[in-house]
């Protein structure tokens, strides 16, 4: 599944149509909207998430869930320089 999420800089109100045409753009020319897409508003956030074609399916297998691995804890280090100082302790 793609997922983009939009969120403002710190200091700027959060402009609901700004941020889905922002989700949206960095979605364009992957995913298979008729496949499956669906939107969140969060109040902050705007996020889109876009199953994959079968094309981009094939090229990266079947779907497992990585919460709770060691897998996801290594790709989770790997972001950790790109987030907000207040979000690198969070987790889900």
């Amino acid at each position: 599944m793609w997922h983009a999420s939009a969120a403002p800089l710190a200091g700027w109100p959060p402009d609901q149509r700004f941020l889905r045409s922002c989700a949206y753009e960095a979605l364009a020319g992957v995913g298979d909207i008729h496949a499956g897409e669906w939107e969140d508003w969060t109040g902050r956030a705007y996020h889109v998430r876009r199953r994959l074609t079968d094309v981009e399916q094939a090229q990266v297998g079947d779907v497992c869930d990585i919460r709770g691995t060691h897998e996801a804890e290594a790709r989770r280090a790997l972001v950790l320089r790109f987030l907000p100082a207040d979000m690198r302790n969070w987790k889900e």
